[in-house]
């Protein structure tokens, strides 16, 4: 499928559950849960996806974004990112400006609007005035 201009991706992880023997050895043994984490990045007009990582669960979601940000570079030239509070941070937002993409965050509910990258603020104040 072609797309010649830049496009507008969504980033997001889904995790999947491992179990070992039916579950039993967690049971007894008291051992977490593991899971294995998969994160996407899609293209949000055709759907299809431009990046995927497997990653364990201990991994957090914006630690997975760099590798994500540019394998779906090399596949497409990225205007805007579409994510969820777990990529609030100004690492993210760092990263999405460096590399010339517009973030779009949703804020944490407990997120500060007097500090990180202006349009951080300007998103948490807005959301701050709708709660």
């Amino acid at each position: 499928m072609g797309c010649d201009g830049p496009v507008a991706i969504a980033v997001d992880s889904s995790g999947v559950s491992v179990h070992k023997c039916g579950g039993w050895v967690e049971r007894i043994y008291g051992e977490r849960k593991r899971y294995v984490k998969i994160h996407f990045a899609v293209d949000v007009k055709i759907k299809e996806i431009l990046a995927m990582d497997v990653t364990t669960d201990n991994i957090h979601d914006s630690k997975a974004l760099p590798s994500l940000i540019t394998n779906a570079s090399r596949h497409r030239r990225i205007s805007e990112a579409y994510m969820d509070g777990a990529y609030d941070s100004i690492k993210s937002y760092r990263l999405l400006k460096n590399a010339g993409i517009k973030p779009i965050i949703k804020p944490r509910k407990n997120a500060r609007a007097d500090r990180g990258p202006p349009k951080r603020r300007f998103s948490a104040m807005i959301l701050k005035t709708l709660w």
